[in-house]
């Protein structure tokens, strides 16, 4: 399965249907009709609040190649940086509640773009990258154009060096939250972080499980 976010719409790329109803989401059954699809992108683009989009394939790895090729793939990384009290480093760019992230650089591997971008949008000298978390989708349009971005998101700690918002990407603060802190502001959110951060849970000494 695959989990597509545009704004606060899911659209969810699934080889199984299901036969439960609900009035916040529309099935659609993929033939092989690729107008079926843009539909649905023009249905999430036009509709407020929140939806979701079921859309299915027996062959999901095929729906998958389809559905990847109306967009330009843009490759993205992040990280989510502890300190020793379990809390993350999150970024307020744009007036978003956000996490450091962004585009590869031609050659540039993920865990690398990763780190870089860390220690670019908060000031940090240095983090040691530990584990892969899991892929972000999300896809927005811009002169016309729709773009894929995929985001990959990696545990990070031990940061070292002062915390300094990178001004010029739109960042005007910096804040250590907990999961928990982070869904308690007041703050807009993305709802593609929303659901990474949820899936989190932690044991008694705070650590990732």
């Amino acid at each position: 399965m695959y989990v597509i976010f545009y704004n606060r719409h899911k659209i969810i790329l699934s080889d199984r249907l299901l036969e439960l109803e609900n009035t916040e989401r529309l099935n659609i059954n993929y033939r092989g009709k690729i107008k079926a699809l843009h539909h649905s992108l023009d249905i999430a683009e036009k509709r407020e609040g929140e939806l979701e989009i079921w859309i299915y394939h027996s062959d999901l790895k095929e729906l998958w190649q389809v559905f990847a090729n109306l967009f330009k793939l843009v490759p993205a990384a992040g990280g989510l940086v502890k300190n020793h009290r379990g809390q993350f480093l999150f970024i307020i760019r744009n007036g978003y509640l956000d996490l450091p992230k962004g585009k590869l650089d031609p050659n540039e591997s993920f865990e690398i773009a990763a780190t870089r971008e860390v220690i670019e949008e908060t000031g940090l000298t240095s983090v040691s990258l530990q584990s892969f978390v899991t892929t972000t989708w999300h896809y927005y349009r811009m002169d016309k154009k729709r773009y894929l971005k995929e985001t990959r998101w990696f545990i990070m700690d031990n940061p070292i060096g002062e915390i300094r918002p990178q001004a010029e990407e739109g960042i005007t603060e910096i804040l250590w939250l907990s999961i928990q802190e982070y869904f308690e502001s007041s703050l807009p959110r993305y709802a593609n972080l929303d659901s990474m951060l949820s899936s989190f849970s932690y044991d008694k000494s705070q650590s990732l499980t």
